[in-house]
């Protein structure tokens, strides 16, 4: 098959008269596509790194999974797709490889495989399904309609191919959900009678004999941990080439992923495992003595009388911080240590438990050994493997966690602020307050380094939103975050988009300083939010900072429709937390004439194209919130690192910043059919020298200062949608404007 590949496969299947063009009439090549699947190329075939920021519209995925597919059918080398979330794994596995599949058939065939591979908890476990002890244990919890959700759960799962949460034609809640999948600590594995059935199995065979694996980062991370453990591989399959889809993400995930959450439900399974580990062992066959019966037993009374005093301190800290609207305490702050001196209880009785846990988990292997280890044993090794594992992570963060601070520094302790630890404060749907103990590493560029960019033989980042900035100092934050050799190749790919024609930038005059009138600020934003919608008729996107402004806004835009004697009394209003996520994209694109106003989550990957979403407000630039503790140790690192005041701020507080902001901006202009109008009310844009900066990068259109002018602009292209048979009459229709 290797020698039907053409000595130049991008012209091949980009060219004029390629594959892609004989596939799909009317295909044109994009010369930023060209360019990024051309460097794929040659950085998978010579065995190097890129780093690629390649604007919406580029087709960044077609150019990606092209050379990947065909150095795997050349080489006989699996390539690994990670992306940020699930979503992002099904559209390449549902739309992009099969149609990809169908195109390149005549170069290589169709004798190739690819598939999709999810983490375990995404799977529904046979064990669960058929375990009615089990079930009869959770059915106490659940309402009536959960327990309706659960049978149909059960009834599909016995009927399905996959076993995928995802595939299931229904919705259930996650707490459902819960009761029927298992992650992997919980599995256990060989020993289990469902094992030849087992779903999650299933998914890495698949992945085992496919070309392409797609994986979201949280279990490449999961992999990576484990190789680094075990020195095999052990989650995924052996892979030669890594690329890395929305990378601008995978730094933060990386640190959520290698960080570590202490809760009361992770304290109180280790308790319940020393408490009934010595009978399941002996039911089980496995030698369980008088002596480990004692270290049990003081064990489980240590952890449960530590675990008690640990979180009563936490409550007694944080009930009064919580009254001010402070959820978060690091563990170096005065008024932590109560909880500190509570948390130090847990080492022994975790230590002891440990230590048991290691030894049953030895006497189980040399059953096996002797052949003589039922499928009970190898239960009682698992979740000694697994209460370990458990003790292990909890003890390094806690002695990290309770190691003295402070004094002179030395070349030894000169880092310490690699890692943070904080008090977490959370309501629970039900409205019950839960504190958790969280750990994280602040910088993990050595480990990304080490077991990704050194361990893997070409590894391609990219992202429509990789730089902060223009030349090679936008680039700097994001090599810095992914822990990229300085050898990288670093390519910016030109947008396919006309900015200047398609879009406008609103800037508003005369917005109240944010700091200084906050109150006054806000009232400013949902005013002109409402001129802007009113403009539009509808078809508004607002991208807030905080849930605060979703809620007003919603409100504020309700009223002004309710009180409307004219077509804006048939808009409707669509605010984040009335619908699950997908659904409100899903009523945003079908109704041409509404509003849809979200936070966070509605910043990245919502694809709405055509006359849905003609115009994007942004209240203001997306800064982390006050106190959060990771970006606080990173600022504090930045400052250290270089000794300058404001270091923390523009190096880690603004270029995260910049990049949520070119997000939020990528809403608006999905093709070369679309128009629109962003406004962005934050006068620090133009009041501050770095607002300059940002407004100069990639991807910002052209300018005007004036709110009426903008709302005059999206008028006359409201007007001429109706008539306007393409881009440049509605563009022509609605005027030039010089900012």
């Amino acid at each position: 098959m290797a020698d039907i590949i053409p000595i130049d496969p991008i012209t091949a299947v980009f060219g004029q008269s390629g594959a892609l063009s004989r596939a799909f009439p009317g295909y044109k090549p994009r010369e930023g596509q060209v360019s990024f699947a051309r460097a794929c190329h040659d950085t998978l075939s010579n065995g190097c790194a890129l780093l690629c920021d390649a604007p919406c519209g580029t087709g960044k995925s077609l150019a990606y999974l092209t050379p990947a597919i065909l150095r795997a059918i050349q080489r006989g080398e699996r390539v690994i797709i990670a992306t940020a979330n699930i979503a992002l794994q099904e559209q390449l596995v549902t739309k992009d490889l099969p149609s990809l599949k169908t195109t390149l058939s005549p170069l290589i065939g169709d004798n190739w495989r690819f598939a999709l591979l999810k983490g375990r908890s995404n799977y529904a476990c046979l064990s669960l399904v058929h375990d009615p002890a089990q079930r009869e244990e959770w059915s106490s919890a659940l309402s009536d309609s959960e327990l309706s959700d659960l049978r149909r759960v059960d009834a599909w799962a016995q009927r399905t191919e996959t076993g995928d949460r995802s595939e299931m034609p229904f919705v259930v809640s996650d707490n459902v959900w819960r009761m029927r999948s298992m992650d992997r600590d919980d599995c256990h594995g060989k020993s289990c009678e469902h094992y030849d059935g087992c779903f999650a199995r299933k998914a890495h065979e698949r992945a085992n004999n496919a070309a392409v694996v797609v994986v979201n980062y949280h279990l490449l991370f999961a992999h990576i941990a484990m190789r680094a453990e075990t020195g095999r591989d052990v989650i995924l399959p052996e892979f030669h080439a890594l690329i890395m889809d929305e990378a601008h993400e995978a730094g933060d995930i990386a640190r959520e992923f290698f960080g570590h959450t202490l809760s009361k439900g992770r304290v109180d399974r280790v308790e319940k495992w020393a408490r009934e580990a010595r009978r399941k062992a002996i039911a089980a066959g496995v030698e369980c003595d008088d002596a480990d019966a004692r270290e049990l037993t003081g064990a489980a009374d240590g952890i449960m009388d530590a675990s008690k005093a640990f979180f009563t301190a936490c409550d007694e800290i944080m009930r009064p911080l919580t009254e001010r609207k402070i959820n978060t305490l690091r563990s170096d702050a005065t008024a932590c240590k109560p909880a500190l001196d509570a948390l130090s209880g847990l080492i022994d009785p975790l230590t002891i438990a440990r230590r048991v846990a290691m030894r049953l988990h030895a006497r189980v292997k040399r059953m096996e050994r002797d052949g003589v280890a039922t499928k009970h044993a190898l239960r009682v090794q698992r979740d000694a493997e697994r209460a370990g594992r458990v003790c292990i992570k909890a003890l390094s963060w806690m002695e990290d966690a309770l190691k003295p601070r402070g004094g002179e520094s030395t070349e030894s302790d000169s880092d310490t602020l690699d890692a943070i630890h904080w008090i977490n404060t959370s309501v629970s749907r039900t409205g019950k307050t839960r504190y958790t103990w969280e750990s994280r590493h602040v910088d993990l560029s050595s480990v990304l380094y080490s077991h990704v960019w050194q361990a893997t033989r070409a590894v391609i980042a990219c992202s429509a939103t990789m730089t902060t900035g223009n030349g090679d100092k936008g680039w700097t934050w994001i090599k810095r975050q992914l822990g990229a050799p300085h050898t990288a190749r670093v390519l910016s790919v030109p947008s396919p988009f006309d900015f200047a024609k398609q879009a406008l930038l609103c800037l508003p005059q005369n917005a109240p300083d944010v700091k200084e009138d906050r109150g006054a600020f806000d009232s400013f934003v949902l005013d002109t939010l409402l001129r802007i919608a009113r403009a539009a008729g509808g078809r508004t996107l607002g991208l807030f900072t905080s849930e605060r402004m979703v809620k007003d806004a919603g409100q504020h835009l309700r009223t002004a429709v309710n009180m409307s004697e004219d077509d804006f009394s048939c808009v409707m209003i669509l605010t984040q937390g009335d619908l699950p996520r997908s659904q409100l994209v899903s009523e945003f694109k079908r109704d041409e004439t509404s509003v849809l106003c979200g936070t966070a989550s509605l910043w990245t990957g919502v694809d709405v194209q055509g006359h849905a979403c003609i115009c994007v407000l942004i209240d203001k630039l997306p800064f982390a919130p006050p106190g959060d503790p990771v970006m606080d140790a990173l600022c504090e690192r930045a400052v250290k690192r270089t000794g300058q005041t404001f270091a923390g701020f523009m190096e880690e507080s603004l270029p995260r910043a910049v990049l949520a902001l070119r997000q939020g901006v990528g809403r608006l202009i999905r093709s070369v059919d679309d128009w629109g109008c962003v406004v962005i009310c934050d006068p620090r844009l133009t009041s501050k020298g770095y607002g300059a900066e940002i407004v100069r990068a990639r991807g910002m259109p052209t300018r005007t200062r004036s709110v009426s002018e903008a709302c005059e602009w999206l008028r006359r292209g409201v007007r001429a949608m109706g008539s306007a048979s393409d881009i440049s009459n509605a563009s022509n229709a609605r005027g030039a404007v010089n900012g």
